[in-house]
């Protein structure tokens, strides 16, 4: 072989090993997809591995800042349940005025003018007990009205 001949085939070969790499090098479609599937899987599972290294770590970091975080937290939520109050308080009051009102427009009595009504039959009850009581005990003594409906009643 001539020296010509040789650097043919070496350069026939060097070409042959290019092509080979560049075959290699460039992947279908396919493979390439199934590869890139896999990469994910594999950085899943590093996430899961490390959430459960860290997990607690991170448990731990978190409470701490909670509890850190608590006291400047405390105070907003107080006035929004003192704001809430005070809201809560005016409507309720709104409510109960607007019920007297309409169960007056209606005609139907109050809790108090109930009360009241009870109150003076009460009186009026007990004093009526007492004017029995003092006929009974003297009967020429009781007034003439009195007597006059005692007659009438019987």
């Amino acid at each position: 072989m001539t020296e010509e001949t040789r650097e043919h085939e070496a350069q026939q070969t060097q070409e042959s090993s290019e092509k080979a790499e560049a075959q290699e090098g460039k992947k279908s479609k396919p493979e390439e997809l199934k590869e890139s599937a896999q990469k994910i899987w594999f950085a899943g599972l590093g996430a899961l591995a490390m959430a459960e290294e860290e997990g607690s770590k991170l448990f731990q970091n978190l409470v701490s800042r909670g509890e850190a975080f608590a006291p400047r937290a405390k105070r907003p939520v107080e006035n929004v349940r003192t704001k809430t109050g005070e809201i809560v308080g005016k409507v309720e009051t709104r409510v109960e005025d607007s019920l007297t009102s309409l169960l007056g427009k209606l005609g139907i009595p109050s809790r108090g003018e109930i009360a009241s009504l009870a109150e003076r039959v009460a009186n009026l009850t007990e004093k009526l007990e007492t004017m029995k009581s003092d006929e009974k005990k003297s009967p020429g003594k009781a007034s003439t009205k009195t007597g006059q409906k005692t007659a009438a009643a019987e």
